[in-house]
């Protein structure tokens, strides 16, 4: 086995065969979660609704509710993810392929600060992607590092430039795992009951001026908090924070 600072997981996340172990593991257990679980969906007439025009739709939810988001695709609909070049990136993106969805590789990018890991290239190619019909892309806002539950400029953005509605989504589970990682990421159990909810669909303004992109990526964040925290609630969960 190969050798690496970061030991086992570390060979885990950056040998080919450690990741394809990883994606296919990780995608059987969410398929086994997703059909053992009795899960209350709420609000789901606002996902439904939204795609009705059968146009390009942003699903968000925060870093540590992803493990649901790959049963979130409609079918018959094209599925990107936002995924960060990072290893534990590429095993997420292995792991999300299981399903048929698609990766944009590379964090979110600032275009007023300048900052940019691929984000760049990759806010360019979720524009195009956007641009076609039945397109629904995954972001998770405050991806790839954090702060947990603070949502960063690029989706805002996104919305704006693409003129595509953000649909923000939340799961939570009454048995299950909070790990101890930044984003306190849910891993829940099989044969147990939960949660999930769509929220109201947020359309973007018509201007990408300063003042506007700030208000609607606060309007996108605290609608995210809400749900989770709702969802956290009502699986008997305490809510998690934001950090």
């Amino acid at each position: 086995m190969p050798r690496t600072s970061d030991g086992f997981g570390g060979w885990l996340r950056k040998a080919s065969l450690g990741r394809w172990i990883a994606a296919h593991v990780g995608a059987a257990y969410v398929r086994l979660v997703n059909l053992t679980t009795r899960w209350d969906r709420l609000g789901s007439e606002n996902y439904a609704k939204l795609l009705e025009p059968g146009t390009g739709v942003i699903a968000t939810a925060w870093h540590g509710r992803l493990f649901m988001a790959p049963m979130w695709v409609p079918r018959g609909w094209r599925a990107v993810a936002m995924i960060s070049r990072a290893d534990d990136g590429q095993v997420i993106a292995d792991l999300v392929a299981r399903f048929g969805v698609v990766s944009v590789r590379g964090s979110t990018y600032d275009r007023a600060k300048g900052r940019d890991k691929g984000g760049a290239g990759a806010f360019a190619e979720a524009a195009q992607e956007l641009a076609g019909r039945k397109i629904v892309m995954a972001i998770t806002p405050d991806g790839p590092r954090g702060p947990r539950m603070q949502a960063q400029r690029g989706i805002a953005q996104l919305s704006i430039a693409t003129g595509c509605p953000v649909q923000p989504i939340a799961f939570s589970a009454r048995w299950g795992i909070l790990l101890k990682s930044w984003d306190r990421f849910l891993v829940p159990f099989p044969f147990g009951r939960g949660v999930q909810i769509f929220g109201e669909p947020l359309w973007p303004p018509d201007t990408d001026d300063e003042p506007t992109v700030s208000g609607f990526l606060s309007e996108i964040e605290e609608s995210l908090i809400d749900l989770t925290q709702r969802a956290d609630v009502l699986c008997g969960r305490d809510p998690v924070a934001p950090r």
